[in-house]
Protein backbone atom coordinates (compact mmCIF):
# COMPACT_ATOMS: atom_id res chain seq x y z
CA UNK A 1 0.00 0.00 0.00
CA UNK A 2 2.83 2.09 0.39
CA UNK A 3 3.85 2.44 -3.37
CA UNK A 4 -0.08 4.33 -3.57
CA UNK A 5 1.64 7.19 -1.97
CA UNK A 6 4.05 7.81 -4.85
CA UNK A 7 2.07 10.36 -7.40
CA UNK A 8 3.86 8.74 -10.53
CA UNK A 9 2.59 5.08 -9.21
CA UNK A 10 -0.98 6.21 -8.92
CA UNK A 11 -0.46 8.24 -12.47
CA UNK A 12 0.39 4.72 -13.89
CA UNK A 13 -2.94 3.18 -12.65
CA UNK A 14 -5.99 3.91 -14.55
CA UNK A 15 -8.38 3.87 -11.67
CA UNK A 16 -6.60 5.72 -9.81
CA UNK A 17 -5.80 8.43 -12.74
CA UNK A 18 -9.59 9.10 -13.36
CA UNK A 19 -10.25 9.42 -9.80
CA UNK A 20 -10.93 13.16 -8.65
CA UNK A 21 -8.53 14.85 -6.04
CA UNK A 22 -6.78 12.25 -4.04
CA UNK A 23 -4.60 14.10 -1.67
CA UNK A 24 -7.26 13.47 1.39
CA UNK A 25 -7.39 9.65 0.70
CA UNK A 26 -3.56 9.31 0.42
CA UNK A 27 -3.53 11.75 3.93
CA UNK A 28 -5.58 9.04 5.29
CA UNK A 29 -3.84 5.83 3.61
CA UNK A 30 -0.16 7.59 5.02
CA UNK A 31 -1.61 8.10 8.37
CA UNK A 32 -3.31 4.71 8.11
CA UNK A 33 0.34 3.23 7.87
CA UNK A 34 2.30 5.57 10.32
CA UNK A 35 -0.16 4.29 12.94
CA UNK A 36 -0.38 0.60 11.65
CA UNK A 37 -4.16 1.12 11.56
CA UNK A 38 -3.50 -0.49 7.75
CA UNK A 39 -2.19 -3.48 8.84
CA UNK A 40 -4.21 -4.26 11.94
CA UNK A 41 -7.09 -4.34 9.45
CA UNK A 42 -5.49 -5.32 6.29
CA UNK A 43 -2.52 -6.78 6.75
CA UNK A 44 -3.70 -10.61 6.42
CA UNK A 45 -4.08 -9.64 2.56
CA UNK A 46 0.04 -9.80 2.31
CA UNK A 47 -0.54 -13.34 3.06
CA UNK A 48 -2.42 -14.07 0.12
CA UNK A 49 -0.95 -16.42 -2.94
CA UNK A 50 -3.04 -14.81 -4.69
CA UNK A 51 -6.60 -12.85 -5.66
CA UNK A 52 -9.07 -11.33 -7.91
CA UNK A 53 -9.39 -7.74 -7.68
CA UNK A 54 -11.52 -7.17 -10.53
CA UNK A 55 -9.17 -5.91 -13.10
CA UNK A 56 -9.81 -6.79 -16.62
CA UNK A 57 -8.01 -5.81 -19.78
CA UNK A 58 -10.38 -5.27 -23.11
CA UNK A 59 -8.77 -5.56 -26.36
CA UNK A 60 -11.94 -4.45 -28.54
CA UNK A 61 -11.68 -4.27 -32.61
CA UNK A 62 -14.63 -3.94 -35.09
CA UNK A 63 -14.90 -7.57 -36.42
CA UNK A 64 -16.04 -5.97 -40.01
CA UNK A 65 -12.34 -4.28 -40.22
CA UNK A 66 -10.28 -7.00 -42.16
CA UNK A 67 -6.95 -5.63 -40.56
CA UNK A 68 -8.18 -7.50 -37.32
CA UNK A 69 -7.97 -11.00 -39.13
CA UNK A 70 -4.99 -13.33 -39.79
CA UNK A 71 -3.00 -13.41 -42.97
CA UNK A 72 -3.05 -9.11 -43.17
CA UNK A 73 0.32 -7.33 -42.68
CA UNK A 74 -0.63 -5.76 -39.29
CA UNK A 75 -0.12 -9.26 -37.52
CA UNK A 76 -3.29 -8.67 -35.68
CA UNK A 77 -5.83 -11.51 -35.01
CA UNK A 78 -9.42 -12.39 -34.83
CA UNK A 79 -10.25 -12.45 -31.25
CA UNK A 80 -11.04 -15.61 -29.21
CA UNK A 81 -14.40 -17.06 -28.86
CA UNK A 82 -13.40 -19.32 -26.48
CA UNK A 83 -14.27 -18.40 -22.81
CA UNK A 84 -11.34 -18.44 -20.43
CA UNK A 85 -11.75 -19.44 -16.48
Amino acid sequence: PKAYLDPDVRAAISGFAKLPETAERMERLRADLASGEWERANGSLRECEAMDLGYRLVIASHLDDHRAFPGNSTGLHAPSTSARS
